[in-house]
């Protein structure tokens, strides 16, 4: 077993050498949260390679033998278990041979579900702290405010962006919401304000103006934002739609939402970019779609950890189940969380 953080080479060897390996994606500092066992060749686990795996947040514990892992899992979180990936099954099969796996397999974590009381009241109480910080203002997060919150961020004291009128377009969040990505909020700030006068000028303000040729010379800040810019265009081309057009698809789509099915528009933008890291693209269905949602970024997960709550990327679609068992928009408490883990943003006291 070797266990890879700020090692991204070392991790990537260790994958060719070893695809019919297994890997746990855990947190720097592993809790029982989140340890999310993969084949090697899961689908989750090499769409990262090209990134940074071991160096943004989270470490890759690797090995052949399952067991093994399984060990380390309950030594390094106090008695935590590892959770299989549903669509590798890492559970069924054993790597050493490809058929049936003659050791239990490690077992799940406990399912967790919206109707778990203790679970529950805990999300009430993080947002009964959050609404009282609120008070003075509640509308200010509100989805009807996104619009002007996200303009008075980006202009501030500076000569304005060349909006292309009243309203933020769909076209116009996306790029931006795209180039959020893993960074600061000035550092974000600073990377949109740079690449929007060349989205107007070089790609006709238009999703589907964006080309290889046409990024050629932009600089992003983190190498996956290019290709997912990308794809949106590809997608639009390839369905003769405006990015209008998606977003009025994914609208008539979350008209659909049932408590088992809370999030389809998300569920289907993450689907149509085959997305593996979907933080931005929730972000883009939840201030400009406006479909049931709960981005997970540093902020966020950090305000859910000081309330003891589910911070792991897949716990998501619990956190929407959570807001709507209480009668709460998604979308206002998960800003209620960002504002909360910023700097300066402790409301506990």
């Amino acid at each position: 077993m070797i266990l890879f953080s700020n090692n991204d080479a070392a991790y990537r060897t260790w994958l060719t050498a070893n695809p019919l390996g297994f890997v746990v994606n855990a947190e720097k500092t592993p809790t029982d949260r989140y340890l999310k066992l993969h084949r090697a060749a899961c689908v989750h686990i090499q769409d990262y390679v090209g990134r940074n795996p071991t160096s943004t947040g989270y470490i890759k514990v690797c090995s052949c033998d399952r067991a093994e892992l399984a060990d380390w899992a309950l030594a390094a979180t106090g008695g935590g278990w590892l959770d299989p990936c549903p669509t590798c099954r890492p559970d069924g099969v054993s790597a050493a041979d490809g058929g049936p796996s003659q050791s239990p397999a490690p077992p799940s974590r406990p399912e967790r579900s919206p109707d778990d009381r203790e679970l529950l009241d805990r999300f009430a109480a993080a947002v009964e702290l959050l609404d009282r910080h609120f008070a003075g203002n509640p509308q200010r997060l509100a989805d009807e405010n996104a619009e002007a919150e996200l303009r008075r961020w980006l202009d501030g004291a500076d000569i304005p962006l060349e909006w292309a009128g009243p309203n933020v377009t769909p076209d116009e969040w996306f790029l931006i919401t795209t180039l959020y990505g893993q960074r600061t909020r000035d550092q974000q700030r600073l990377l949109i304000r740079s690449l929007f006068p060349r989205f107007i000028l070089e790609a006709g303000r238009d999703i589907r103006g964006l080309t290889p040729q046409v990024t050629r010379n932009w600089v992003f800040d983190q190498e996956w934002m290019r290709p997912r810019l990308l794809r949106m265009a590809g997608i639009l081309m390839e369905r003769g739609l405006s990015m209008s057009g998606y977003v009025d698809h994914l609208r008539a789509l979350e008209a659909s939402a049932t408590p088992n099915d809370p999030m389809p528009a998300l569920d289907a933008i993450v689907r149509d970019h085959q997305a593996t890291g979907w933080k931005t693209l929730s972000v883009f269905v939840r201030d400009c779609v406006g479909g049931h949602c709960f981005p997970i970024d540093s902020r966020v997960r950090k305000e859910l950890e000081r309330h003891r709550l589910p911070s792991d990327p897949e716990a998501e679609r619990l956190l929407v189940g959570l807001a709507l068992a209480i009668g709460r928009n998604p979308r206002q408490v998960a800003r209620m969380f960002y504002e909360a883990g910023g700097v300066g943003g402790d409301y506990s006291a």
